[in-house]
C-alpha cells in the first residue's frame, strides 16, 4: 500500500517506480489524472472493505444530510452578533423599589 511515481524511459521504452509516499492508517488521496478514478478520493483504511478479504484503498465515504429548515430559509447571518462588549451601555436592568411598592 504505497504511492509510487512512474516514469517511462522513452529510449529503452521501460517504467522506472520511485517511492513517493508510504502511507499510514486512514490518510487519503486525491486522484488528480486518470480516467476512472479522476477526482476521487481514496483512503487507506484498517480493516477490508465490504465482500473484500485483502484491505486496499476504498473510496473515501461522504456524509449526505438532508438540510432541515424551520423557518421558510429567512434567517440570514450576516454579521456575529456575540460581540464582547465591555461597556454596560446597552444592558437593561431592572429595578424593584425596597419600600412603597402600593404607594
Amino acid at each position: 500500500m504505497a504511492i509510487y511515481t512512474i516514469t517511462v524511459n522513452p529510449l529503452s521504452l521501460s517504467l522506472e517506480l520511485t517511492l513517493t509516499t508510504q502511507p499510514v492508517i486512514d490518510d487519503y488521496v486525491q486522484i488528480l489524472q486518470g480516467s476512472f478514478y479522476r477526482t476521487a478520493f481514496l483512503y487507506y483504511p484498517t480493516t477490508p472493505g465490504e465482500g473484500l478479504t485483502e484491505i486496499s484503498w476504498l473510496f473515501l465515504p461522504t456524509v449526505v444530510t438532508d438540510e432541515t429548515v424551520f423557518d421558510g430559509n429567512s434567517l440570514k447571518f450576516i454579521a456575529p452578533v456575540d460581540m464582547y462588549d465591555p461597556t454596560d451601555t446597552y444592558d437593561k436592568y431592572l429595578v424593584f423599589p425596597k419600600s412603597n411598592i402600593l404607594v
